[in-house]
Order: C-alpha cells, then structure tokens, then sequence
C-alpha cells in the first residue's frame, strides 16, 4: 500500500511477534478494592455496596420500631399435606366469583397463606404472577385482622380481567370478611 510515497507496512496477526504482556486489568471495569488510586471522593456513597444496612427501618414517634409485616417462609403454607389439610377441614369459606378464600385454625401464632392459581383459569403467566403479587401483598397488610389461620387462595376465572386496583380492594374486602366471620365465632 503506497501512502504519500512510502511503503506502510500492513500488520497482521500473523505478523505479530509473540511478546510477554502484563496481566492488566480490564480499563473500562471498575473495582475500588483492586486499584490503588482510587481516591475516597470516588468511593460508592454509605447507601450502597455491601456496608449498606439492608432494610429501612422505620419508627414512630415514640421511638418503638414499626412491627414488620413480612412475608416470609414461615407465613406460608409449603407442603402438600398442609394444603390437604385445609382442603379437608375447613372452617371457613369467603366466596366471590373471581376467587375463592378456605381457612383453617392452625395452632401457630401467625397465619400462613397458600395460592392456587391455576393455569385453567388464568391463562396468561404474566397475569397469574400479577394476581399472586397482589394477593401476598394485601395478606401481608391484613395479617394483623387474621389469627392464626391457614389459608388457602384459590384464583376463580375472570380475576385476571380485574386492575390491579380492583384486585386489591376485592382481596382487601375479602380478607376483612374473614376477619369477620373470626370474630362472630369467638
């Protein structure tokens, strides 16, 4: 190849003699703990990376933590025997045409939820996840109103054909008639 008169050599890979490199890291990955000059200014704020705390802990005015409604393994039903066992001996019922509430004392002092949310009657996954996501989050906002129960959501066709919103206030309104038919028992 002729540039302004002189011969430009062309490199190929073939050409390259095989020299030692220096192991480097790579330019464009950060990483704080392997390279020397990175200056505090630079550093990732207290609010992230690994010293960050990993929950946000609210109080109340009087300086007592807010009681946290979680819902861990131990507020769900995981086996299918306590499944069987809510099937067979349920107490109380909460019927609506779009779902279904069973519900059974379990002798623990929490209650614990199981879903059943079938694919004959919510077809898409995208919508079964949906309703499942609203229905552990409003039992984790009404745990409280219910005793220790086992219970058993059972998704009826046409949920999936409600918002969000609707899906929440029908959940919500379901778990307080629960709550109700609890108290009218004691």
């Amino acid at each position: 190849m002729k540039v302004t008169g002189q011969l430009k050599e062309v490199r190929h890979e073939k050409n390259i003699p095989a020299q030692c490199i220096k192991a480097q890291a790579y330019p464009r990955i950060s990483c704080t703990h392997g390279n020397k000059k990175w200056s505090p200014a630079n550093k990732p704020s207290p609010g992230q990376g690994p010293e960050a705390s990993g929950r946000l802990i609210v109080t109340l005015d009087q300086g007592s933590p807010v009681p946290e409604s979680s819902f861990g393994r131990n507020k769900r039903l995981l086996t299918a025997r306590a499944y069987q066992a809510v099937f067979s001996d349920t107490c109380y019922k909460v019927a609506h045409p779009n779902l279904l509430l069973l519900a059974k004392p379990n002798g623990l002092c929490q209650p614990r939820l199981g879903l059943v949310v079938a694919k004959k009657n919510i077809r898409r996954s995208v919508d079964r996840n949906r309703v499942k996501r609203v229905v552990r989050e409003t039992f984790r906002h009404s745990q409280s109103l219910l005793d220790s129960l086992d219970i058993v959501f059972l998704a009826r066709q046409g949920m999936d054909r409600l918002t969000p919103r609707e899906q929440t206030d029908l959940l919500e309104n379901s778990w307080r008639r629960l709550s109700r038919k609890l108290q009218a028992e004691q």
